[in-house]
Parts: structure tokens; C-alpha cells; sequence
């Protein structure tokens, strides 16, 4: 047991020495803005022989603190994983959260070539991690949602709504006026609407959170919701919030993985899915969407997706389940609006001056706590990987209606990082301690610099650049039952 730590106590200051030579050689790669390496004063028990240096020119400036030079030896061996973990440890600083990633963002070539030099113990690692069972789903829903509800309400909107909002575009006469509760319950009435919801049907939401969606989609139409989650913190305040708005009758909140919903023998009028998609796990994505083939056999079902989506140019070039070849045949063929997506998507290698240039790859525009620390498990697929995901796990049953983007996530996680910033000593450190898995200082020292920096916050700050520079993106999809009413219809009415 002692040997690995034997091995790295003789041979530490041989490893820095060649990671530190090899990372600065290849970020003397840096084509856009500049990164600047510092130590800490001179003079300083770390700081003897270390001198800060600069790489790259221009904007935007990005600079680390270096604390322990162990930093180096994590970015060599894990990449883009490394350097959150060496962030979470204690380190390094970053000042300017958004400014890192805004760079790393821009250098994405120069990421993907460092991820690559990732060991091969690494790489299966990541391709475990990502392999979604339903014991690994709870454990990974556990390990975000659980921690405490106080936490979360400590940052969100009233609604307790945690998914991208739907804003108003800036040249509405009320754009000055909006505000982040009043754009989560606009989002929520667009799937109402999107999915003709009614009185008489009995919808099935995949992914709980905390109610919001259930209980605004009884309110308006009078419709009964069976609700599945699997967070025991979100499934408790749920159904307070449930019982509060006196829908005890016509809300069920469930504790159980959507791949067992079959098994109770329910079947549904629509379908909600909100930002769950993502938490599925790539190999997963067929059986969910056969899923929700099993329990919708109606004429006119209808369901609607919404998730967090890679860009195209990212992932195309890269992921080998995808299968450009299926994308012209079965029923998605049918569907004009897809057509004419694939057909952008497949012939334009760069659709905009915001798009990824072809060659990168899926990994590195995983959110990098994201993947590891704050969402275990999640995978962010790609509009064509979910649309072939469709077919396949379908088949004939459905039509792909619709495809929409939303923008505004960026603020949306602008709003909720400045909030927890605002609010982490007074409101999220006691909910933390005082919460079912009762932390203690260093665990909540820890927490705070997975999710905190000065401002922004480390998760929110990657998610923010990211959606600015369009690597990833809001999608909602409506299926509707091959052959269906609706199809001749528009919903907006």
C-alpha cells in the first residue's frame, strides 16, 4: 500500500520537472489571448527557482496561481480533468474564472491535443464514469441533488426552477422588466402548451426537480402528473411545495429511474422531459427514448425534449456512435424542419463564426467539474446523436415535430453564480453543515471551491463561456405519434 507513495515521494520533484517542460512547450501553442503563470511572492517557501511566464498575446488574459507544483503533473496526466482537480485541491488560484475558460475555449484545439495526452487508465476511467445503470444513476443524482435543498433555494428563482429559462428577446417592449422567475415559468408554459397538455390527460414528467413544472401544469390545464425523480431531498420538498399548492390529488411524485416506469404498467397521454436527457449517459439514449415509446402507445401522444446540447461541428467529426448514413432514412426523413437541420448540420463544416472548427473532440467540451465532480455522470449529446437516438430507440412510433433552440442560458448562470457568491456564508455554508450529510469545514472548504470562485462560480463560469461561444446550447424537440392529428397543426395558438 505504501509504494505508490513511496514511488511519487522519490520521484515528485522528477515529475514536476518533466510535466512542467512538457505543458509549457505545448502552450507556447496558444494562438488566442495569453496565459499567465504565477508563484507566489519571492522569497516564499514555494517560490525559490519559479518565475512567473506568460504565453500567448492579446485578449483575454487568463491567469493562474500557482500554489504546488503537483499542478503540473495532473494537467499531464488527465488534461482538462487535471486542472479542475488541481482547482478543487487547493493548487492553484484563478482570479477570473470566465476568462480561463473563455480562452481554453478559444485555444479548443490546443485543449484537445492535451486531453489526448491522457493515459490510457484515465481514458477508461472517463469512458466508466459515463456508463449510466440505475444503481450509477442514483448514486450520481444522489451526488448533486442531495446535498441540501436549503442550498438550492439559496440561488434559484422562487420557482426552485434549475434548467435553462426562456426570456423574453431583447426587442419586446418588456425585455427591461424581465427576471429570471418570470422566464422559468414562461419556459414551463411553452412545454405545456407544446404538448397540447389537457384536463383529461395524465402526463408523465421525467425528472422532478423540485415541482416547479408539475404544479404550474396543473394549474393551467387541470391535468394529472405522475412525476419520477431520484433525489430523496428533491422528492421531500416536492411534495411539501405539492402539498402547499393543495395538488396532493393530482401530483404523484415517484422515487424510481425512468427505465422502470414499464414495469408499472401506467400508460400516458404526453410526455415532459426537462434538461434529464443529459444525465442519461450516451449508451443510454436509445433505451430512453424507447421508454418513452412504451408508455405513450396513443394516437396522438406527444412528447417534449429539452436538453443541453454539444454543438454539431464539436461532436460530428468525433463520436463514432453516430451514423451519418441512418440520419437520412426512417421517419425522421419525414420531418421537413429535420431535414433541413441535418442538411446544415451534415454540409457545413462551420455554420457560424461562433462554431467550432471540425477535428475537436466530444471530451473536451464536457463541463470539466461537470463530468467529475458536480454532475457525475452527465453527457451533453449532440442534436444529431439525439435524433438518430430517436430513430433507433422508436422506430416508426414517432415524428421529430419540431426543433427549437433556446438562448439565455449564459445569464442564466450568470444570475445563479453571482447569487451563490452572494449568498454562500450566510444561507449555503449553514445548509451545508446543518444538511442530511452534515459537512464539516474542510468538506465545505471544498465544496465552496468546486462551485466558488471570487466571482463567478468555477461550474457556472465554464457553463456561462460556453454557451456564449455556442459549444453547447439549449434544444427542445417534439415528437408526435407517426401519422397523428397534430401534425397538421400549429401549436401556437
Amino acid at each position: 500500500m505504501q509504494c505508490p507513495a513511496l514511488f511519487v515521494g522519490l520521484f515528485r520533484p522528477t515529475l514536476i520537472r518533466v510535466a512542467k517542460r512538457m505543458l509549457s512547450a505545448a502552450l507556447q501553442g496558444i494562438e488566442h489571448g495569453q496565459l499567465k503563470i504565477t508563484y507566489p511572492a519571492p522569497g516564499s517557501e514555494q517560490s525559490p527557482g519559479r518565475d512567473d511566464v506568460t504565453f500567448g498575446s492579446g485578449t483575454p488574459l487568463a491567469t493562474v496561481h500557482v500554489k504546488d507544483d503537483w499542478f503540473w503533473v495532473r494537467v499531464l496526466a488527465s488534461g482538462s480533468v487535471g486542472f479542475a482537480e488541481a482547482y478543487v485541491n487547493g493548487e492553484i488560484d484563478i482570479p477570473d474564472l470566465l476568462a480561463i475558460f473563455k480562452l481554453a475555449l478559444l485555444n479548443r484545439r490546443l485543449l484537445t491535443r492535451l486531453d489526448k495526452r491522457s493515459p490510457f487508465l484515465t481514458k477508461l476511467y472517463s469512458l466508466l464514469a459515463t456508463t449510466n445503470g440505475i444503481e450509477e444513476a442514483r448514486r450520481n443524482a444522489a451526488a448533486h441533488y442531495d446535498l441540501s435543498n436549503d442550498m438550492f433555494a439559496a440561488f434559484l428563482s422562487p420557482d426552485m426552477t434549475y434548467s435553462c429559462p426562456l426570456w423574453l428577446p431583447p426587442h419586446d417592449p418588456d425585455y427591461a422588466n424581465d427576471d429570471l422567475e418570470k422566464a422559468q415559468r414562461r419556459k414551463l408554459s411553452y412545454h405545456i402548451k407544446a404538448a397540447r397538455i389537457k384536463a383529461s390527460d395524465h402526463v408523465l414528467e421525467i425528472g422532478t426537480g423540485w415541482g416547479s413544472f408539475a404544479i404550474q401544469a396543473v394549474q393551467e390545464t387541470g391535468c394529472t402528473v405522475t412525476t419520477i425523480t431520484l433525489s430523496k431531498e428533491q422528492k421531500a420538498l416536492a411534495k411539501k411545495r405539492i402539498d402547499a399548492a393543495g395538488l396532493s390529488s393530482k401530483i404523484k411524485v415517484l422515487l424510481c429511474d425512468y427505465r422502470e416506469i414499464p414495469k408499472l404498467g401506467i400508460r400516458f397521454d404526453k410526455v415532459v422531459s426537462i434538461e434529464m436527457l443529459e444525465h442519461t449517459g450516451i449508451e443510454h439514449l436509445r433505451e430512453y427514448f424507447g421508454v418513452i415509446k412504451e408508455v405513450l402507445p396513443g394516437e396522438d401522444a406527444i412528447a417534449t425534449v429539452q436538453a443541453t446540447m454539444m454543438s454539431e461541428t464539436v461532436s460530428i467529426e468525433n463520436v463514432p456512435v453516430l451514423d451519418r448514413a441512418a440520419l437520412t432514412q426512417g421517419p425522421l426523413g419525414t420531418c421537413s424542419i429535420c431535414r433541413i437541420a441535418k442538411e446544415q448540420i451534415v454540409s457545413s463544416p462551420n455554420t457560424s463564426a461562433a462554431s467550432l472548427p471540425p477535428g475537436i473532440q466530444v471530451e473536451t467540451y464536457r463541463p470539466w467539474l461537470s463530468r467529475v465532480q458536480i454532475f457525475p455522470g452527465a453527457y451533453p449529446p449532440s442534436l444529431l446523436q439525439t435524433l438518430q437516438a430517436i430513430d433507433k430507440g422508436s422506430g416508426d412510433h414517432f415524428i421529430v415535430d419540431r426543433v427549437e433552440t433556446f438562448g439565455g442560458l449564459g445569464r442564466a448562470f450568470q444570475e445563479w453564480g453571482e447569487a451563490f457568491g452572494r449568498e454562500f456564508d450566510s444561507r449555503i455554508r449553514p445548509a451545508l453543515v446543518a444538511g442530511r450529510r452534515q459537512l464539516c469545514d474542510v468538506e465545505v472548504e471544498e465544496f465552496r471551491r468546486k462551485w466558488q470562485a471570487s466571482c463567478p462560480l468555477f461550474y457556472f463560469a465554464y457553463c456561462q463561456a460556453a454557451f456564449e461561444a455556442q459549444t453547447v446550447r439549449t434544444v427542445t424537440i417534439r415528437l408526435v405519434r407517426t401519422g397523428a392529428r397534430i401534425l397538421a397543426q400549429d401549436y401556437y395558438e
